[in-house]
């Protein structure tokens, strides 16, 4: 599935999403090296999340495959912060585009309009893949995993940006405005 535009009307502009992809497109840029493989590389091991590091189920020391010949070294101290960064780290081009454009058509009902049914499609999909991912030793689950990470942080992060006030100016409920909409 890719998809390219939605058709749920939104009452607001899509302020925090356009920021969200400014915002990995400057760290894919700028932090990343727009790609390029030693910046992508240090960019990953840096401010990637590796769960066994977080969790501490993987020895200090242990090297995590990301290529033929390159690996990020667990830490000693585990970098908590990765939590929150690993959201912003793209593994090339087509992940960032593919990544901003499903933002991009599915974000701005986020900030209006909830988009239940889709949101547990998507992180059906990634938690499945992560799992089923998880034997593959150069990959290791990790894009999907952040994929779910960013979910969850949303989850939490909706309640600072909620606004009552967009909720009751809406003609209908949101679950009811689809139930009566024609075609």
């Amino acid at each position: 599935m890719f998809p390219y535009k939605d058709e749920n009307p939104t009452e607001r502009p899509a302020v925090i999403t356009v920021a969200i992809i400014i915002a990995n497109v400057l760290a894919f840029i700028l932090v990343q090296g727009a790609g390029a493989q030693g910046p992508l590389v240090r960019s990953v091991c840096e401010f990637g999340l590796i769960p066994g590091e977080v969790l501490h189920s993987v020895k200090p020391g242990s090297g995590i495959a990301l290529a033929p010949g390159m690996a990020c070294l667990v830490g000693t101290a585990p970098k908590y912060w990765t939590v929150l960064t690993s959201m912003f780290m793209h593994g090339g081009w087509l992940h960032l585009i593919g990544n901003m454009v499903f933002l991009w058509v599915f974000g701005n009902n986020i900030e209006d309009v909830t988009a239940w049914v889709m949101l547990g499609y998507w992180i059906l999909i990634q938690v499945l893949s992560g799992l089923f991912s998880l034997s593959d030793v150069e990959t290791g689950g990790v894009a999907f995993f952040a994929h779910v990470g960013g979910f969850i942080a949303g989850l939490v992060l909706v309640k600072l940006f909620a606004s009552e006030d967009v909720l009751r100016r809406r003609p209908l409920q949101p679950a009811s405005y689809y139930r009566y909409r024609t075609y």
